[in-house]
């Protein structure tokens, strides 16, 4: 055999293994890229959704929080005025009678234990308490709309007051990551 003939046979032979190696090497790193793309937008995908996820359950908890701020204060309102009725008379114009105020009183009654209630979903186990005073402080409105003595609604009204800046507090601020009280989340 000819010594050239043999030169150019192991030549392409090491440039076929050459670009047989190449070819593999990009293919291998090419897929190695892709996969880690792939995960990376993975990963993207799943910090996004968990970023909404938090986002609505913030709405959610500051749009509850907001209920109970509404309902507890009509609630506040209604016991001042039918303290002042009882008090002092029924004002002379316009003014509802005591039964009508008591009845309107209990559906504001009502409306702030499910408003309150609701926010123990959507608070942390850690946090509960807030809900637990500001219940009570509910439950001593009613007590005393329904007692029908003079005493003052002042402490009732610090009470109710205190509680309701006490779970405001507990509740994160917009921006900040919020827990859930559900389980199985």
């Amino acid at each position: 055999m000819d010594t050239t003939v043999l030169v150019a046979l192991i030549t392409g032979l090491i440039t076929a293994v050459s670009t047989l190696g190449a070819t593999a090497l990009t293919a291998y790193r090419n897929a190695k890229v892709e996969r880690w793309r792939a995960e990376h937008t993975l990963v993207r995908e799943r910090e996004r959704r968990e970023y909404e996820r938090d986002r609505t359950r913030a709405r959610e908890v500051r749009d509850r929080l907001e209920a109970v701020r509404g309902s507890v204060l009509r609630l506040d309102l209604s016991m001042r005025y039918i303290a002042q009725i009882r008090a002092h008379g029924p004002p002379k114009q316009g003014g509802n009678d005591l039964p009508e105020q008591v009845r309107q009183a209990r559906t504001h009654l009502y409306e702030a234990v499910i408003a309150v209630e609701r926010m123990r979903d959507v608070l942390p186990p850690d946090r509960q308490d807030r809900v637990d005073d500001l219940r009570d402080a509910v439950d001593q409105v009613f007590h005393h709309v329904q007692a029908r003595t003079g005493r003052s609604v002042e402490p009732v009204h610090r009470k109710l007051m205190t509680g309701l800046r006490a779970l405001a507090a507990g509740v994160p601020a917009e921006g900040a990551a919020v827990e859930s009280g559900a389980e199985g989340d």
